[in-house]
């Protein structure tokens, strides 16, 4: 992504690349490297939507991190489709039941 002009997009769309980084080795390295660098590219205000599988316990520490703190970072929970369409909707307070949806704001 080094070849990307900064400040290039006004959004970047993850469906599942966090996930992925942290399931990895270095995880914690990588994660930092990956949001640092959609952070240089977003436009000031631009928006960076991660939608996970990890809840707000598990992420937030990474998309807070001291080391990357220039999001506002908004979180929506949503029922996993194959249980919705189901109606299947009983389960909805269980993590594992849910996709995540960060909506991050830069701030700088």
């Amino acid at each position: 992504m080094k070849d990307i002009p900064n400040s290039e997009f006004n959004t970047v769309i993850d469906k599942g690349l966090l996930d992925s980084v942290l399931c990895g080795d270095n995880s914690e390295t990588n994660s930092e490297k990956m949001l640092s660098e959609i952070n240089r590219i977003l436009k000031p205000n631009g928006v960076y939507i991660c939608i996970s599988y990890g809840s707000e316990d598990q992420r937030k520490e990474y998309l807070k991190n001291k080391n990357i703190n220039f999001w506002d970072v908004k979180v929506e929970k949503v029922i996993k489709p194959s249980l919705a369409l189901s109606g299947n909707i009983n389960d909805e307070k269980d993590p594992k039941n849910c996709h995540y949806i960060y909506i991050m704001t830069k701030l700088i």
